[in-house]
């Protein structure tokens, strides 16, 4: 009796944990990336003069 041969597919516990790993580390990444290019913005940002917000809230009791 022979036995087929096995391909590599790896087996999907562990192929849910290589996901979530390589995941996370590009979440991670990128939020890192966005915390040093937002002081450049920021800086930008506090230069020019803003414009207030109004909000006007209208309510009615029945």
């Amino acid at each position: 009796m022979s036995t087929t041969p096995t391909t590599a597919v790896p087996s999907r516990p562990k192929f849910i944990l290589q996901w979530l790993t390589r995941t996370t580390s590009l979440v991670i990444v990128a939020a890192c990336l966005s915390h040093t290019i937002c002081p450049i913005y920021a800086a930008e940002l506090a230069q020019t003069p803003r414009k207030p917000n109004i909000v006007l809230i209208l309510a009615d009791d029945k």
